[in-house]
């Protein structure tokens, strides 16, 4: 299904209609990009990932690379529609730990998982689809974070970890948003491709969470600081993606439509009851990743 959501339409178009789930979410957000088929050759990821960590680019350098996804068995260029070879003069940063597939094959438990989050909703679960798409691509410039929300053991953290698993090489940083003001939050975080928490608490963010989320998702680079090591600034190539079982709350009084701008949120409207729960689904979507 990673590669179903890359080549579901040539323009994909994430709209998300916050109102559905709170109040505090009345904003929408549009983020492009362009995919199309294609089929290729086998790399060696490990090769690729240490060429990365022992070289320097530029940013002209990041920015042809921004729509290339690294499979197991492929490079491809998601805008271009194109397959290529590996280079030594580009810096590809991380690899998602699946291969890319032309075929259709069904995907039954990650299709079920999908459907009972969100009662059917077919606008919905294509959200879930393009949201995966979007994070597995190293372009951020649709300066947004995802909140799957709001329904409890509607398989939101199954989801979040699935998705973690995806990039090779510990690529994923576990945060708690209550404490990305302080300073070590972003330690390791230049090593980073995702930031998350799967497990919100439901209450209003603090201000200076907020201005931390803004600059995540709007800044270039950041400053970061490690116990008993020197402040350094990285470069900020990492997305940001939380769950909650509520809403995202600002500070009583506060209003930000720039943060409102960032949000997108991926309704999970529905708890799985006790008797649909299916054993290991886990490791029966994770088995169903290629297709």
């Amino acid at each position: 299904y990673i590669t179903a959501a890359l080549n579901a339409t040539k323009l994909l178009v994430i709209v998300c209609d916050l109102n559905a789930i709170e109040d505090a979410f009345g904003s929408r957000n549009l983020i492009r990009a362009h995919y199309h088929k294609h089929w290729f050759r086998t790399l060696n990821h490990h090769v690729l990932i240490n060429h990365f960590r022992n070289s320097i680019f530029s940013e002209k350098e990041f920015q042809k690379i921004q729509n290339r996804i690294v499979f197991r068995n492929l490079i491809y260029d998601a805008e271009k529609g194109k397959t290529l070879s590996f280079s030594k003069k580009l810096p590809y940063f991380f690899a998602v730990d699946a291969d890319y597939v032309e075929e259709d094959i069904p995907t039954p438990f990650y299709d079920k998982l999908k459907y009972d989050a969100t009662d059917g909703d077919e606008e919905s679960m294509n959200m879930i689809d393009l949201m995966i798409a979007y994070l597995l691509i190293p372009n951020r410039s649709g300066k947004c974070f995802f909140v799957m929300a709001n329904a409890r053991d509607s398989g939101k953290s199954l989801l979040g970890q699935f998705i973690c698993n995806l990039y090779l090489g510990n690529k994923c940083k576990s945060i708690d948003p209550e404490h990305l003001s302080g300073r070590f939050a972003f330690s390791g975080a230049g090593e980073a491709t995702l930031l998350s928490c799967l497990e919100m608490n439901t209450d209003r963010l603090k201000k200076s969470t907020v201005a931390q989320i803004k600059r995540i998702t709007g800044e270039q680079r950041m400053r970061s600081e490690a116990k008993y090591k020197d402040e350094k600034t990285v470069a900020v190539r990492f997305k940001l993606l939380l769950a909650t079982n509520g809403g995202i709350l600002l500070p009583e009084g506060m209003t930000d439509p720039a943060f409102y701008r960032r949000l997108i949120v991926i309704p999970f409207i529905k708890s799985t009851p006790l008797d649909s729960l299916i054993s290991n689904l886990d490791s029966k979507i994770w088995e169903e990743r290629d297709a």
